[in-house]
Order: structure tokens, then C-alpha cells, then sequence
């Protein structure tokens, strides 16, 4: 598998969480409704998926400004360290085995107005499509710092594949919120 295979892989599967996330907030009415006072709304799993993705854009933004290097991304695949460790935590085929609780810096916002999030989703989403496209544009074994700390960095390409798999396991956590609910 080719670096520029794992971005293919992450775009598709980005396009897939897209537009189930879009299908849950827009044929949804119980986004708000949370099964513990502890526990996040559908709304907030959605919310701490923006809150994740837009923490990585000023990052994406600076290392993704000048295009070059793209003839890297056909070279095999290897995950750094942290990349590895953290698409780990965040696959959605582990949740039931492997909980995690996310950040503070992560965290959904304790109050979400249904409209605001549907827009805060779409312009959230479109930007991270951008920066996708634009990685395939580039040298995707650069690294950048991760928002939570850092000495923590990871390649663009394992960043993709941990945003995109972030998307679809957090969308799973809101349609089972929403499955409890009824």
C-alpha cells in the first residue's frame, strides 16, 4: 500500500462519514436528547467532530501552502508512531473493546442549537475536503505537531486517515445514541 493509496482510502471513507453525518442532522429530530447527564447528545458527538477536525486546520493550512513533493506519496505506506497509536484509538471497528475519552481540548460544546451545528458542519466539512485534495498535492509524509501536545507529530497522510476514521466512529456513537433513544 502506497502513501498515496492511504489518502485515496481516507478520502473515500471521509466522503462515506459525510454524508451520513449529513443524513443524521437533517432526518433526525432527538439530536439533542442525551441518555445520561454525563453522557454526550448525538448533536455533540457530531460538534466534537468539528471541534477535532478544525484543531488540526491551522496546522494543515501552513504545511499544505506550498504543493511539492507529490511524487513521495508513491512510495509504501508506513505509519509513524503516534499516527499508528492514535488511528488505533480512534477506529471505529475497536470502539466496543476500546474506550477512550476524548481531550479536553476536544470536547463538544455543553449546549448545541441544531441550525448553528448544521452550519458550523458544512463550512467544518468543506474545508477539511480542501485540505484532503490538497494533500494528495504534496509530500504526505510531512509531519505536523498534534493539536494535544507538541512533541506528538504524524505524517499528513496517517492525519487524513485519523480524521476520516474519527468522522465514521463518531458518527456510529451518535447513530447509537439515537438507537437508544428509540
Amino acid at each position: 500500500m502506497t502513501v498515496h493509496d492511504v489518502l485515496e482510502k481516507a478520502l473515500e471513507d471521509f466522503l462515506r462519514a459525510d454524508e451520513d453525518i449529513r443524513n443524521l442532522l437533517y432526518n433526525h429530530k432527538e439530536l439533542l436528547w442525551k441518555p445520561a447527564p454525563d453522557k454526550w447528545s448525538a448533536a455533540q458527538c457530531i460538534e466534537h467532530i468539528m471541534v477535532s477536525n478544525t484543531r488540526y486546520f491551522d496546522s494543515l493550512e501552513n504545511k499544505l501552502a506550498v504543493p511539492e513533493g507529490k511524487e513521495k506519496n508513491k512510495q509504501p505506506y508506513r505509519p509513524t508512531f503516534w499516527g499508528n497509536l492514535l488511528y488505533k484509538a480512534v477506529d471505529p471497528d475497536r470502539m466496543k473493546s476500546h474506550k477512550s475519552k476524548a481531550p479536553k481540548i476536544f470536547n463538544p460544546q455543553p449546549v448545541v442549537e441544531i441550525p448553528t451545528l448544521i452550519a458550523r458542519f458544512e463550512k467544518s466539512q468543506q474545508m477539511l475536503h480542501g485540505y484532503m485534495q490538497k494533500t494528495m498535492e504534496t509530500d504526505a509524509t510531512k509531519k505536523i505537531k498534534s493539536p494535544v501536545s507538541w512533541f506528538i507529530t504524524y505524517s499528513l497522510a496517517d492525519t487524513m486517515a485519523i480524521l476520516s476514521k474519527h468522522e465514521i466512529r463518531h458518527f456510529l456513537q451518535a447513530k447509537n445514541v439515537l438507537a437508544l433513544r428509540g
